[in-house]
């Protein structure tokens, strides 16, 4: 590689934005912030039993600005940094099954712009296909962002998500089932 190309992706990598620490032990960062402390408990035990259920882990990352990336970049981003997905043998349905759901709202972003936006880790990528996931946030979670209930908002995105989760777990468990 010419140093010139070398330079320029160096440049590149450090003009991007952090990306937002892992919530460890919670399943939330909130960078807004706009939820409050209760409202972030309460969706971190949702979170919570929807993993101990479904063994399907969650992760929700509100955040201010994406730095010029693709939400798309910054989700996969964010799900392998976070190590989302549990590590299961080869051939169980629990094995990478993840999602991040990523919310930049455009109050708080500087450039008017929100976002919303699901990745999913390879186990979930069969249920929750990129049409199901943008209609999570389509017909869930923006018309609340609209409306600035930003807790009302990630529920209804870790609740789309988790509906997806119970159905491949429940796939997987059928008669017949591989």
């Amino acid at each position: 590689m010419p140093l010139f190309q070398f330079q320029a992706l160096l440049l590149l990598a450090l003009a991007q934005p952090a990306l937002p620490p892992s919530p460890t032990p919670a399943y939330i960062h909130d960078g807004g912030p706009v939820l409050a402390q209760a409202e972030r408990d309460s969706l971190n035990a949702r979170i919570g039993a929807l993993q101990r259920a479904t063994g399907g882990d969650v992760g929700v990352a509100i955040v201010r600005d994406l730095g010029g990336r693709a939400p798309s970049d910054v989700g996969l981003s964010i799900y392998r940094a976070w190590k989302l997905g549990l590590d299961e043998e080869v051939g169980s349905a629990r094995r990478d099954l993840g999602a991040v759901l990523l919310i930049v709202p455009k109050e708080l972003a500087p450039d008017g712009r929100g976002e919303c936006w699901v990745t999913t880790g390879y186990g979930a990528e069969g249920t929750l296909i990129d049409a199901r996931a943008g209609a999570i946030c389509r017909d869930s979670v923006i018309p609340r962002l609209r409306e600035r209930a930003y807790a009302a908002a990630v529920r209804a995105g870790v609740d789309g998500i988790g509906a997806t989760f119970r159905e491949a777990t429940a796939d997987a468990g059928a008669p017949g089932a591989v």
